[in-house]
């Protein structure tokens, strides 16, 4: 994967406000695909709130018997519903970045890291749904302060864990040649009590 931040900015004034109209349009088009995309999510949240989302949960109860499998196929459907429709959008940044010079990656590369994104994330919103599930079944009325731990506990390991075994599936990374860089940031993370695998 090719990620690099050497915008090709056309040779013009900046704009009164001091801003350059090359990054007024990118911020635009930025902004828009947020707002379209947001305005998107609630369409669907309140399609899903009249009346779809309550039969699929009866769909669910029907076809399967057991809990977890209930859990799991009513998230699957629910992420699907909101997942496929902002695909569009993430092209279209994908687009933007490559027109605007911020980014090299290609078509290839990014359908590649969109697949890996959707399998990761199938992973990770598994593991949080059967967690959840384990507390409504065991928990009764105290699920939610389990819920609550298991959140806690699932957001300190997956930090920990994230530069090791997540970010490295979307970017190739290799140690930082410049020996006095290294050596300021490792100081620096001295000073703050952090520790550094590598830099």
């Amino acid at each position: 994967m090719g990620f690099h931040l050497v915008p090709k900015i056309p040779a013009s004034p900046p704009l009164p406000s001091g801003e350059h109209p090359w990054a007024a349009r990118l911020r635009l088009l930025r902004k828009s695909l947020s707002v379209a995309e947001l305005a998107l999510a609630v369409a669907i949240t309140f399609a899903l709130y009249n009346g779809a989302a309550e039969e699929w949960a009866i769909s669910t109860q029907v076809r399967f018997q057991s809990p977890w499998a209930r859990a799991l196929a009513y998230s699957a459907l629910l992420s699907l519903v909101y997942a496929v429709p902002s695909l569009p959008f993430s092209f279209a940044r994908h687009v933007v970045g490559r027109k605007y010079g911020l980014s090299t990656q290609t078509l290839a590369h990014w359908a590649l890291d969109a697949v890996k994104g959707a399998l990761l994330g199938a992973v990770l919103g598994s593991i949080v749904v059967l967690g959840l599930t384990a507390t409504l079944v065991y928990g009764k009325n105290g699920w939610w302060w389990m819920a609550a731990i298991g959140a806690a506990v699932f957001g300190v390991v997956l930090t920990r864990l994230a530069p090791q075994l997540i970010i490295p599936v979307f970017f190739k990374m290799k140690p930082l040649e410049n020996a006095e860089l290294v050596e300021r940031f490792t100081s620096l993370a001295r000073k703050t009590g952090t520790p550094v695998l590598g830099i």
